[in-house]
């Protein structure tokens, strides 16, 4: 399958986080690694993160959104199409592997997204419950479920690193920008 780079652009939110890494001497390294399954059937980007602070380091993998780690080409132009008009029936293991469930005219290729310091830094978690069953009841888990539990403790060791390379203030921050 062919792989394109995809153009990055930058929003307000882009903007913003981007002014508030270089006030607070913050650094992101973001590394394309490969597309693998990691939550469902359709494998999607993954990029290894390592945030630098003064305070510390932390490193993690970071995977992109479907939506983010595809683009439709229209097959009798030869020209992306804006992919949000495409219905996501065709976001599917076939359509992504080359095969034609779409009649044809449109062709779904990988593309390597440019995740934002914004995007990363959104999707950390800067609170989590110190409990599993509140952690259930706060975010919609089972708490009779073994992988729930194991979400948890991800979700507690995240937040225990993000507690250790940020003052109190930038998280604070961080919770802002993040809305």
């Amino acid at each position: 399958m062919r792989t394109l780079k995809r153009k990055q652009r930058l929003s307000e939110f882009d903007i913003v986080v981007k002014d508030f890494c270089e006030k607070e001497n913050i650094k992101i390294d973001i590394n394309y690694q490969c597309h693998r399954k990691r939550l469902g059937d359709i494998p999607t980007a993954v990029f290894v993160v390592e945030i630098k602070t003064p305070k510390g380091s932390y490193e993690f993998e970071f995977s992109d959104s479907v939506i983010n780690s595809y683009v439709v080409l229209d097959t009798r132009t030869n020209k992306a199409t804006n992919k949000y008009n495409i219905k996501n029936e065709f976001y599917n293991e076939s359509a992504i592997n080359g095969c034609s469930d779409m009649h044809g005219l449109y062709k779904i290729l990988r593309v390597i997204p440019n995740p934002t310091e914004y995007d990363i830094l959104s999707c950390l978690t800067y609170y989590c419950p110190n409990d599993f069953e509140e952690f259930c009841m706060e975010y919609g888990y089972n708490s009779d479920s073994i992988k729930d539990l194991e979400t948890y403790r991800r979700v507690l060791n995240e937040n225990k690193n993000i507690k250790r390379i940020f003052t109190k203030e930038q998280i604070e921050k961080l919770q802002e920008i993040a809305v």
